[in-house]
């Protein structure tokens, strides 16, 4: 099982803070959510990844952006705006 873990604007459009969704890659993960919560599309998810202007962070260590990195059960997504403010 794969947590991914919705910030900002992503939290608001779905509703939930969190997602469990069964994936072995970033873009199965993203395409799970994105059935579970398809008002999501087109404004943070799009098929095969992420809209523009977010990004996904595996344990917040790291950001990627491969749909086909690969995932250990257990994992942790975190998807974030790379929009700042300023």
């Amino acid at each position: 099982m794969i947590r991914v873990e919705l910030y900002e604007g992503a939290r608001q459009i779905a509703g939930v803070a969190s997602v469990d969704v069964e994936a072995a890659t970033l873009g199965e993960a993203l395409d799970a959510v994105r059935a579970l919560h398809p008002q999501l599309e087109p404004r943070v998810l799009v098929p095969g990844g992420l809209a523009p202007h977010w990004r996904a962070s595996l344990g917040g260590k790291r950001f990627v952006e491969d749909p086909q990195t690969p995932l250990e059960a257990g994992e942790c997504v975190l998807l974030v705006s790379a929009l700042a403010g300023g």
